[in-house]
This record gives C-alpha cells, structure tokens and sequence, in this order.
C-alpha cells in the first residue's frame, strides 16, 4: 500500500471513530495559539490562547486562557500543571469557568514511517452555574508523518476522548463525555513555529439532552520558546 493510501485509510479510520448520530450540529472555527518549552534547565513552560466561532462560525461562541508550569522528566517524558479560564459566550450573559490541569505528555514512539506522540490530562472544573467541583480525564493521540521521506509537509492525525468522572449541580454527568478527531496538515512557518491545520469532527454526549456534533475548520500555530 502506498503512503497516500495508508494516510487516506487511517483519516477515514479516524474520523469514523466519532458516533455517527447526533441530534444537533454546527460548522464551526476554531483558532489556537500555544507557546512551549524551557524556560530554565528542565522547568517548561505552557501557554495556549484559544478562540472559537459557532453557529455556522457566525460569532464567538468560546475563549480559552491556559497557562502552566511543567517539569523535564526524560527526553520522552514531561509533566504539567496549570489553570484554565474558559469563557461561554451566549446570546445572554457569559458563563465563566476556572480549571485546575494536570498533564502527562508523552512522545517519540516510531511507527509506520511517523512518530506517535500522547497527553493524559486530568481537569478540576469550577463553573460559575453550580458549586460543585467536575472532575474529567482526557486522553489524546497523535500521528506526525512527513508526506515524503524528508518533507516538510505532514499528515497529522489526532484522536481525543474525554471521560467525566463525576456528576455536578451545572450539568456534568460521570462517563463518556465527547471525542474530538482531527486530520489535517502540519508545515514550518518559521524556525520556531508550526502551523497544523484542517478538519475536526467533535461528538458531545448530552445526557438527558439532544447529543451534539460540530464540524470544524481547525488552525493550530505552536510556537517554541
């Protein structure tokens, strides 16, 4: 099987993953900015800026601060900690939410000509609707293969699950959450920064609701410090 065939099957493959039934959906924007990396012998830093446009990317729907502190711990292995604040922009007044993270990175794993990189992240979620703590685990994946033997041009390919652990008085319900697939491009812009861009297949699970599922038009820049 040629590469192109064997990327066009694993983005089929992915994008399958997500349920195929949900009652309510959107076309959506997402835009991301994050920075990474050493700031001084093995302490890290993290810093991601996000914005997204909903109802068919007709206006801001959803802001994401998110900066944090890591730690080195091998050539493979990093660890992370920091805050979130997300803001919810709806028709009526905005819904705040502060973010407790914790996070396992992991990468460098060799396969079918790419690299397999990982991130575990456990969230403690304060939302400004309720007084309770949600607590949720997410798991994401990551594929990198250069489209040719020395290119710079990449097929990325992503995959992450979010479980919530605990029910809450604003909404949260403890299991399957949503899943996010991604498959896209990913090129050098600079010495230091990457973009990744393409589509997104988002599947929320709405429990005692009408489940949702937005497609999105999805640009990443990462910057190294």
């Amino acid at each position: 099987m040629t590469f192109r065939c064997l990327g066009l099957a694993m983005a089929a493959a992915l994008l399958a993953m997500s349920p195929a039934h949900a009652d309510i959906r959107d076309a959506q924007g997402w835009l991301n900015v994050t920075g990474f990396g050493p700031v001084r012998g093995k302490l890290l830093a993290w810093a991601e800026v996000q914005t997204r446009f909903g109802e068919d990317v007709s206006r801001l729907s959803q802001s994401i601060i998110r900066p944090g502190l890591g730690y080195q711990v091998s050539k493979s292995v990093q660890i992370y900690a920091g805050y979130g604040r997300i803001t919810n922009h709806t028709p009526g007044p905005d819904v705040g939410e502060d973010r407790l993270w914790q996070q396992l990175s992991w990468s460098g794993a060799p396969i079918a000509g790419g690299v397999i990189s990982t991130r575990s992240r456990l969230e403690q979620r304060f939302v400004e609707s309720g007084s309770d703590t949600g607590w949720r685990l997410r798991h994401w994946t990551k594929f990198n293969r250069p489209l040719r033997p020395g290119a710079d041009l990449a097929l990325v390919l992503t995959s992450e699950v979010f479980v919530a652990l605990d029910d809450t008085d604003w909404g949260a319900r403890s299991g399957f959450d949503q899943m996010r697939n991604f498959a896209g491009v990913g090129f050098t812009v600079a010495p230091k920064a990457r973009i990744e861009a393409g589509y997104m297949n988002q599947y929320i699970n709405r429990i005692g609701s009408n489940d949702r599922m937005n497609h999105i038009a999805s640009a990443n820049l990462f910057v190294r410090f």
